[in-house]
């Protein structure tokens, strides 16, 4: 079986080809950045997320953010933020923030930003600006 970002074994299921075809072949990929949101440490921004496009629609996407998602919250992040659709991304628990609450550098749709909590709370001390932050 192939093996994505940090060990992560796709669910046999997943691949339409034999596991033999897929051996070296790079099927997507995820980041997450260390974030600081206003004054508040211990947050994370999700993106990019990708897959190749021949392999869409097989789970791997899902399966991506959801082991990246467990490997945020066990190096102790808190909030997790992205610039994401909520029908895609409201699967995981993703919701919208409200408006003006977190600003990002650049232009953004704030319907698009979402955020989730890995850690209850964690969005009740988020406000202001995003920045990078070195952990």
């Amino acid at each position: 079986m192939p093996r994505l970002c940090r060990g992560f074994r796709p669910k046999r299921s997943a691949p339409a080809a034999s596991p033999e075809a897929l051996i070296g072949k790079l099927l997507g990929g995820i980041r997450f950045t260390a974030i600081r949101i206003g004054a508040q440490p211990n947050a994370a921004l999700l993106g990019p997320l990708v897959v190749d496009p021949a392999e869409k629609g097989k789970g791997i996407g899902r399966a991506l953010v959801q082991e990246g998602l467990t490997v945020a919250k066990a190096q102790g992040f808190g909030l997790v933020l992205l610039v994401g659709d909520m029908p895609y991304y409201g699967r995981f628990g993703f919701q919208p923030i409200p408006f003006c609450r977190i600003t990002l550098p650049g232009p953004v749709d704030p319907a698009r930003l979402l955020a989730l909590e890995l850690i209850p709370g964690s969005l009740a001390d988020a406000v202001g600006q995003v920045k990078a932050y070195a952990r």
